[in-house]
């Protein structure tokens, strides 16, 4: 799949932190190409329609997050991130499952047209401690060590072969439709709506605590295993809330809200 060059580049990461770290990283390198991310997350909610209604309430019902404007917003950077008047280059890291879905969804839109990819998947970086380390997902990663890995410069077009994987992982995956999508042993994958509710009723005690803090727990527990699945805290705290209502948390505060809020596990309540 040929690039023409004479089109301006537009850098794509899928999700607007890692889109802010690219655009300081070229900043300090003087590059002026522009870099933009969504604001959705496509590992939780339905994704046969992803910028539909449906979707929306989805969220709103079963996560209780206004996602509407959301998805308004990011039907620009849809427009943008697959327009044939740029030359489209795609940042991902396959071990986070935000960045994955929201790459399969580029691809899916964007059909035959070429595009170039940046995979940091297994890229080496060395952290401030000169320590060589190989992160999960480029939201962790300072603009600073993007720069000294070469980032910029693994731009590679991507084959005819895997557009056709790529897409027919999509297909399979809305198809299935799930509450959620990790990465698993090998790549992405469907689960169920409760996947992640071990995590959180371990970090629950039956001392109060700070909903906050429960929810940091279970990701820094999540983020250090060896498979380091992504999660968004707003799906964990909807998750609490869920719990919540089936006897096995007890929240004290507004629900609608984590900040401010306390949580704690009733007595005898386990969930392996």
């Amino acid at each position: 799949m040929r690039l023409s060059e004479a089109k301006p580049t537009l850098h794509i990461a899928f999700h607007r932190s890692i889109a802010g770290s690219i655009g300081q990283a070229f900043q300090k390198i003087g590059r002026s190409e522009r870099v933009i991310g969504p604001l959705e997350d496509l590992s939780f909610g339905p994704i046969d329609d992803p910028t539909s209604d449906k979707q929306s309430e989805w969220i709103e019902r079963v996560v209780g997050y206004d996602w509407a404007e959301i998805v308004h917003m990011d039907k620009q950077f849809w427009q943008e991130a697959t327009s044939p008047d740029v030359r489209p280059i795609a940042w991902v890291n396959l071990h986070d499952a935000q960045e994955y879905c929201g790459f399969l969804e580029f691809v899916w839109k964007m059909g035959n047209a070429p595009f170039a990819v940046i995979d940091a998947t297994n890229v080496e970086f060395t952290n401030r401690q000169q320590r060589k380390w190989r992160p999960r997902s480029l939201g962790v990663v300072p603009p600073e060590q993007m720069i000294e890995a070469g980032m910029a410069e693994r731009a590679r077009e991507i084959t005819a072969q895997d557009v056709k994987a790529h897409r027919a992982l999509w297909r399979q995956l809305k198809a299935e439709n799930a509450p959620l999508r990790i990465v698993g042993a090998e790549r992405l994958v469907s689960a169920a709506i409760d996947h992640f509710d071990p995590w959180l009723m371990r970090h629950a005690t039956e001392e109060w605590q700070k909903s906050a803090q429960v929810v940091g727990g279970a990701m820094g527990e999540l983020f250090a295993s060896e498979l380091c699945p992504h999660v968004s805290d707003i799906w964990l705290w909807s998750r609490i809330c869920a719990l919540a209502e089936q006897g096995a948390l007890e929240i004290e505060g507004d629900p609608s809200e984590m900040r401010g809020t306390r949580v704690r596990r009733l007595a005898g309540e386990t969930l392996a």
